[in-house]
Order: C-alpha cells, then sequence, then structure tokens
C-alpha cells in the first residue's frame, strides 16, 4: 500500500469532514433560530428514526464489502449490482409497511404523516449512496468521496433554508430540504450501477446476507445506543428536553469529524493488514491514532460551554452539563469501533450483534429508568457507561479470536481512566471559567509538547512513513 495514499485520503477525508461539519455547525445557530425548540427536538427524533429504520429496510448489505472487495475482486460490479436490487426490494416491502400501518408508526415515531412519507420515499434508493461511498473509500478514491459529500451537505442547507422560507411548516420545510437532494443523487447512482456490467446471481446476496444479517443487529443495537436517549426524551420529557439534548450532542460534532475522517482511511488500511496478517503494523499505527482522538475529547469537554453558546444560545446554555459525557461515550465508541472493524474483517459479526444487542437493552432500560428520575442529563451518562460497557465485550470478542494484541490495551485503559477524570474536571471547572481557561491553555501546550517528543509516532498514524522507518527511528 503506497503511504502517500493513504496521508493524502486521511488529510482530505478530514478536511472535507471539517468543512461538512463547519456548515452544520455554521447554520446550527440559524435552525436553532428560525425553529422553536419543539419543532427543532422533532426533527432530531426524525433523525433518529430514520436512523433505524433505514438500517433494518436496506438490511445493511453495505457492510459485506469489507470482506466482499477481497473474494469477489473480479466480479465487484456484479457482486454491487445484485446486493444494491436485494436492499432497495427490501426497503420497498418495509416501507410500504409502514406506509399502509401509519397510524400506528406515527404514534409511535411521535411523527406526522408527510414526515413519514419522506422518511419511506427516501430509505427506498439510500443503499445507493452508502455503497458508492464505501467503493470510493476503499479504492482510496477521496476527490469524489469528498465533492459528492460537500455538494450533498450543501444542498441539503440551502434546500432546508428555501422550504423554511416558503412554506408555514418550518419542521416539514426542514425534514424535505434535508432529505430530498440526497434521495435525488442517491436515485442518479442507483441508476449508474444498475448501467453498469455484471449479472446480478443469487450467489452474491446469499454471501452478503450471511454477513449482513447479524450486523444487522450490531448496527441498529449501535443506532438505538446513540439514538433512542433522544426518542426516550421526546416521549418522556418533551421536544424541549429532546432538543436541548440534542444540541449537545451538537457541541460534539468536531469530535465526531476527526473520528469519521481517521476511520476513513484507517478501516480500508486496517483491513489490508489484516488481510497480510501484519498485526505489529496495525498496533505501531494505532497509537498515534488513539492519541489523537484522546486529545481531541479532552479539548472539546474544556471547550463546552462556548461551543454552546455559539450554537444555541442563553437558551441551551444549560445542556453544558450534557457535553463531558456525551464526549466521553464518543470516546469508547471510537476504541470499541476499532475492535468492531477487526471482527467485520474476520466475518465474526454473531457474536458482535450478540453483544451490542444485550448492551442496547441495557440502555433502553437505563434511559427509561434514569431519564424518569433525573431529566435529560442522565441519558448523557447511562450511554457513556453502555459504551465502555461495549469496549470490554469487543475486547473479549477479539481476545477469543487470538487477535486483541493487535491494539495495546493497557494503552487504552490508561487513556480511558484519563477521560473519565477529565469528565469530573470539566464539571467543576465550567463553574470557574478563569480557571478552566487557564487549564485550557496548559492542556493545549502539554499536548503540543507531547505531540513534538512522540512525533515518529504521530508521523505513522498520519502515513508519513512506514512502520519500518518508524521502527528504525527508534532503533537509532
Amino acid at each position: 500500500m503506497d503511504e502517500r495514499k493513504v496521508l493524502r485520503a486521511t488529510i482530505w477525508y478530514t478536511i472535507s469532514n471539517f468543512i461538512l461539519k463547519g456548515i452544520g455547525l455554521i447554520t446550527t445557530p440559524i435552525f436553532t433560530r428560525v425553529l422553536t425548540a419543539a419543532e427543532y427536538g422533532t426533527y432530531t427524533n426524525f433523525v433518529t428514526w430514520y436512523s433505524i429504520i433505514s438500517i433494518i429496510a436496506t438490511l445493511s448489505l453495505v457492510s459485506s464489502l469489507v470482506r466482499a472487495r477481497f473474494d469477489f475482486k473480479e466480479k465487484m460490479n456484479a457482486f454491487i449490482k445484485s446486493n444494491l436490487f436485494l436492499g432497495s426490494a427490501s426497503a420497498l416491502l418495509i416501507s410500504l409497511i409502514i406506509w399502509f400501518n401509519k397510524g400506528f408508526f406515527c404514534d409511535i415515531f411521535v411523527l406526522d404523516e408527510k414526515n413519514l412519507l419522506i422518511m419511506c420515499i427516501c430509505i427506498i434508493v439510500s443503499p445507493a449512496y452508502d455503497i458508492f461511498l464505501c467503493i470510493q473509500r476503499f479504492r482510496y478514491q477521496y476527490k469524489l468521496v469528498v465533492v459528492l459529500s460537500v455538494l450533498t451537505s450543501v444542498s441539503n442547507i440551502l434546500f432546508s433554508l428555501f422550504f423554511i422560507y416558503i412554506m408555514e411548516d418550518n419542521l416539514f420545510a426542514r425534514v424535505l430540504g434535508t432529505y430530498m437532494p440526497t434521495f435525488v443523487i442517491s436515485l442518479v447512482l442507483y441508476i449508474y450501477f444498475m448501467l453498469k456490467p455484471g449479472v446480478m446471481q443469487w450467489q452474491y446476496c446469499s454471501y452478503s446476507l450471511a454477513i449482513a444479517i447479524p450486523y444487522i443487529f450490531h448496527l441498529l443495537s449501535g443506532t438505538i445506543l446513540n439514538s433512542c436517549d433522544k426518542a426516550v426524551i421526546t416521549k418522556m420529557a418533551g421536544p424541549v428536553d429532546n432538543a436541548l439534548y440534542s444540541l449537545a450532542y451538537s457541541a460534539g460534532l468536531m469530535v465526531n469529524v476527526v473520528w469519521s475522517a481517521m476511520n476513513s482511511a484507517f478501516n480500508p488500511w486496517l483491513g489490508e493488514q489484516l488481510n497480510k496478517k501484519n498485526y505489529e503494523a496495525i498496533r505501531r499505527r494505532s497509537y498515534g491514532y488513539v492519541f489523537i482522538f484522546t486529545a481531541g475529547v479532552i479539548g472539546m469537554m474544556l471547550l463546552a460551554p462556548e461551543v454552546l453558546m455559539i450554537l444555541g444560545g442563553v437558551p441551551y446554555y444549560g445542556a453544558r452539563y450534557c457535553v463531558p459525557p456525551i464526549m466521553a461515550g464518543y470516546y469508547f465508541l471510537f476504541i470499541y469501533s476499532m475492535y468492531v472493524n477487526v471482527e467485520q474483517y474476520e466475518k465474526r459479526t454473531v457474536p458482535m450483534a450478540i453483544a451490542t444487542c444485550v448492551v442496547a437493552i441495557v440502555n433502553i432500560v437505563s434511559n427509561v429508568i434514569f431519564v424518569n428520575l433525573y431529566g435529560y442529563i442522565a441519558a448523557a451518562y447511562t450511554t457513556m457507561g453502555c459504551y465502555a460497557i461495549l469496549f470490554f465485550f469487543h475486547y473479549l470478542l477479539v481476545r477469543r479470536m487470538k487477535l486483541h494484541n493487535v491494539y495495546d490495551t493497557k494503552y487504552l485503559l490508561v487513556l480511558s481512566g484519563l477521560i473519565c477524570i477529565f469528565v469530573v474536571g470539566s464539571l467543576y471547572l465550567y463553574n470557574y471559567n478563569i480557571l478552566r481557561y487557564v487549564a485550557s491553555a496548559i492542556y493545549i501546550i502539554t499536548i503540543g509538547v507531547v505531540t513534538w517528543k512522540n512525533r515518529s509516532i504521530v508521523l505513522t498514524i498520519v502515513g508519513r512513513k512506514t512502520v519500518e522507518e518508524d521502527m528504525d527511528y527508534k532503533h537509532r
């Protein structure tokens, strides 16, 4: 693998993700002001249910591409067409079931019929968009990914603002503006894939189903872990509290940006190294990979109050106490995903799904109990705890596969403890801004010094050095 290609991909994925999330952050203050808190909370509730239903309806066949790109290297066109057709057919069936029972589902989802219809229509062609981005990332064709992602994001924002301006129903305008451009792009990509050479065959579908069906439960449970807190808050505390909680999650977008960008380049590289059984290379690169993300999470905790003031203003400022546990949850999500990537490559999706399902159930029950007792802030802590449990479970699963040594578990545990310390410390510092600003300055200087002293490891993660060069440097 050309290290420079990995470097370029990492840089461009990072740039594009910062652009995308930057657009989201810049426009969030606009939407929190043109929408009422109830409308903003209902919109995030729609996004939550869309994420859940799309996983079930499309069968998440895109997950099989992680391994299929090696097993069907010369037949990928036929493989993609077969799975695209099956995913869309399944989505159409589920959408019809939902629509013909719309009264029941509107009540369950806390949505009206117009928004439910948007959900049903968009899900049908959504597999094309996901498959296209996945294929381009595996091939390190970052330019297409960047252009398409930015085009989609900008279109979503512009159409949302336009529809809000011309429509009376601001909530429906936001939903329509967000999902209509994505639907059009997905439809074009669907036609593009179907026009490519290759004959659809059931053997490709059966291959994907064997991997994807268990993985559906993992993805679904992961989405529930990430989103059920919002649905529970909407149902039990109302859309206004959900708006506060959701904006606290939005404050963590920049951390999510770093993770998405790094994982977009790291995961394809990880699959190649696992295929070569080059475990030492993975272990070496993971040091800087985890360090960079951990540094970003802690920095986000320290700056959360300012970010919330920019995003939502004074009405949302009380949500700052949600941010530290939410950020810690992002950290545990990040490190358990490292183990999930290994399990997915090895096609061990059944135990993966069982572990995630069990924790998702725990999360739902704990959210119902503690949100009722302590309000929406409790959901941040229950979710953080569940992500920490998932880290432990997935570590055990990879250990059973005798692949746990691809990462340094002690290193991950030390950083996990540091994250937990900063959760408590950040909450204390929020009451003393001068002290927090001093602590932030000290933190930035410390990170700079540590990064410089360990620059060989950091250069390894971004691809400026190969693992072998880094080891030679250490010996010298």
